[in-house]
């Protein structure tokens, strides 16, 4: 039913002596109801819903009609999350996290509903325990087949969909993520923003970041040279703090000293919002792009030890440029807890398949192309 904010009498709810006759036939007097609602500020509750407030409700209805009606312009994607508990902490994630975050790219989801991929179990969280792996690889052998047709677009029988990934898992799932998906224009990687909490918009790229960044925001450094015959190096992506070489596994570093030759990429400072916009993702890539040319293409080594201090958005971009059927084995490396702790080994990603190297067991699961 139709009822009016001013109303049409002025001895009715929210009448006034002169706007209820001026304003009884105004469109934008008017609101459209159900009857219980209706029943609601008319005669229940009139003081709580004053004029003021119903012209606030009836603006913020326009508002979201014509942001739905909008939406229905942007471009389809498939909404993939890649979960996992942090620190204890089990993920919260549903499509109301996802959809401003989708609108303000210029996508909408395509199914209304979101993919859940690699999600260990409830109960596990440490990176460093054989239980995490042996759950997280059951999970694998369900879901890997799973994106791949996805990504094969074979799921829909169509073209490869776009994809909007939603990525907070551990650094080293979020490395594989990225290797699995591959470095496609059609993938849209989004960014936990924690100072978000609450606001409902947490996964939205910030409306008020900085202009777009300089080119050379982000650049690779050597820490250590490489010389002849080493076929072992490291790369170091220290974005959110520093990783100090003494935090290193023996075969990488001794008492505080590089044993490998080693690459850094790093940003103009030690971040945690280093990653505001796409473009900062971009430029990122590049500069990883930049790093890998030089392991494989200049010093050609075989194996590379990885350690990142990162958001989550970068660890699946970095896995991206990890090359199907051409590229070095990457080992990552996660820090155990406390401040300051030393980095232990976890998983290896080779051209061929992913092996897990916390329980000394080489459980490995093949990756398919």
């Amino acid at each position: 039913t139709f009822a009016h904010s001013v109303a049409a009498s002025e001895g009715g709810p929210r009448g006034d002596p002169v706007l209820s006759k001026l304003l009884a036939s105004d469109l934008k007097n008017f609101m459209l109801l159900c009857d219980e609602c209706h029943r609601l500020i008319d005669k229940v509750n009139p003081a709580k819903y004053t004029v003021e407030v119903l012209q606030k409700m009836r603006e913020d209805s326009i508002a979201d009609v014509k942001r739905l009606l909008d939406s229905l312009q942007h471009k389809p994607a498939e909404v993939v999350a890649i979960l996992g508990n942090i620190a204890g902490q089990p993920p919260q994630f549903s499509m109301d996290d996802a959809q401003e975050a989708l609108w303000g790219q210029g996508l909408r989801s395509s199914e209304a509903k979101v993919s859940r991929y690699f999600y260990p179990g409830g109960q596990h969280h440490d990176v460093h325990s054989v239980a995490y792996w042996m759950s997280l690889f059951q999970q694998m052998r369900r879901d890997l087949p799973l994106l791949q047709t996805l990504l094969d677009g074979t799921r829909s029988g169509a073209a490869r969909p776009r994809l909007a990934v939603f990525p907070l898992h551990s650094t080293s799932v979020l490395v594989l993520t990225g290797r699995v998906l591959g470095d496609n224009a059609g993938t849209h990687l989004f960014q936990l923003h924690r100072n978000k909490v609450g606001e409902g918009t947490r996964w939205a790229w910030p409306r008020d970041a900085a202009p777009t960044p300089a080119l050379d925001k982000f650049k690779v450094e050597v820490l250590q040279p490489h010389t002849a015959g080493q076929d072992e190096a490291a790369l170091v992506v220290a974005l959110t703090s520093d990783i100090d070489a003494k935090r290193m596994p023996a075969n990488c570093a001794r008492s505080g000293e590089l044993l490998l030759p080693t690459l850094r990429v790093t940003g103009p400072t030690f971040d945690k919002d280093c990653v505001q916009q796409p473009q900062d993702l971009q430029l990122v890539g590049l500069a990883v792009d930049s790093a890998m040319r030089v392991l494989q293409d200049e010093w050609r080594v075989r194996r590379v030890h990885l350690f990142v201090s990162s958001p989550a958005s970068v660890a699946v971009a970095l896995g991206q440029k990890m090359q199907a059927r051409h590229h070095a084995e990457y080992v990552c490396h996660e820090a155990l807890p406390g401040p300051g702790a030393a980095y232990k080994a976890t998983i290896e990603i080779t051209p061929t398949l992913v092996r897990e190297l916390v329980s000394g067991q080489a459980n490995i699961h093949p990756l398919q192309h």
